[in-house]
């Protein structure tokens, strides 16, 4: 009698594990789940490395973190140039934006988390009475809902720090589960603003020094146009040959 051979059923992938896991309540996720979570995290933290800027961050990588903390949305402000603000972008259309522009001061969820340098783990942004005992000053904008017609309750609200100094803010909203963010979101939102303070420092830096060499670039030409306007040419020739060294320099750099 020949045996009955059963088809073999894939193996699930431990990222189709994880998000099915995702929908069962924290207790049911089972053991495996933790580590499934931390690998998706490594996934998010690269994709956030191959990014350019902070803009491309938003585009490329915001739909992963949302999908990895079980988020409906995100929000990620950047500390200004004085350091007295920090400033998001807010879609207002297909492809249009408006920034949002928050003083960093205990008044404001993102404004306590970049005034603090503390997160901020809130079950309803609507409890006036739990937002007065982490600070007096400190209040959600509702308004913002009534225009939009959505309604925030649970919020994820981070520093984004590099040593002391602050790059900017995370705030991720609403968990999709409808309960308050868990211990494995918090430390994941931890490790994800570590990513993002070493992400916009090493933009920050680039951008600099693009800058810094097209200034340089900038004199030397002014250099040959003076030094063959008063008829001096070795020093054209020197100018002309720093200027070439120079931009094959950067060129090879970048």
């Amino acid at each position: 009698m020949n045996a009955v051979l059963k088809p073999a059923v894939p193996e699930k992938s431990s990222e189709q594990a994880f998000f099915e896991n995702q929908k069962l309540p924290p207790e049911k996720r089972g053991v495996t789940f933790e580590a499934l979570f931390y690998k998706q995290l490594h996934n998010v933290t690269a994709r956030i490395h191959d990014t350019e800027n902070l803009e491309q961050i938003m585009l490329e990588a915001s739909q992963d973190v949302c999908r990895l903390l079980n988020a409906d949305r995100l929000t990620l402000y950047a500390v200004n140039e004085d350091r007295t603000s920090i400033v998001s972008k807010v879609k207002t259309g297909l492809n249009s934006s408006r920034d949002l522009k928050l003083p960093v001061s205990p008044q404001s969820l993102a404004g306590y988390a970049a005034f603090s340098r503390k997160l901020l783990n809130l079950a309803d942004v609507y409890d006036d009475d739990a937002l007065k005992q982490i600070h007096p000053s400190l209040t959600f904008l509702k308004e913002v809902d009534k225009r939009s017609g959505y309604r925030t309750r649970q919020m994820l609200v981070a520093p984004i720090l590099d040593g002391d100094t602050l790059h900017g803010v995370l705030q991720i909203i609403n968990n999709k589960s409808d309960q308050p963010f868990g211990t494995l979101e918090v430390e994941g939102v931890a490790q994800l603003c570590k990513t993002l303070a070493t992400a916009i420092r090493q933009r920050v830096q680039k951008a600099n020094e693009v800058a810094r060499r097209k200034a340089l670039a900038v004199v030397l030409e002014q250099a040959v146009v003076l030094a063959k306007s008063q008829g001096r040419d070795a020093e054209v020739a020197a100018a002309a040959w720093l200027l070439w060294w120079w931009q094959r320099w950067a060129c090879q750099s970048d």
